[in-house]
């Protein structure tokens, strides 16, 4: 039941039975998401070893970092995974 329309995503489609053709990645895309990562991490770690003191509570700048460092760690293997699946 299929139609010729393009499947962008949403409930209905996947309903109908349509699915969203998923976005390859090329390996510079790759590449690229690797150095945010190593980018997000190292600004972490740095602010990580700035403020850490056995007891002391987190600051706002901690915890940005380190969602930013988790977003940029799940961005880098949805990328190799989409990668992966294109060759």
């Amino acid at each position: 039941m299929a139609s010729s329309r393009v499947a962008h995503g949403c409930t209905w489609c996947m309903i109908q039975g349509q699915r969203p053709k998923p976005r390859t990645m090329t390996l510079q895309q790759v590449r690229q998401a690797k150095a945010a990562e190593k980018a997000a991490k190292d600004a972490f770690y740095a602010q990580h070893a700035a403020e850490a003191k056995p007891g002391s509570k987190p600051s706002a700048k901690y915890n940005k970092l380190q969602a930013a460092m988790i977003a940029a760690t799940k961005a880098r293997q949805a990328a190799m995974t989409s990668y992966a699946a294109a060759l």
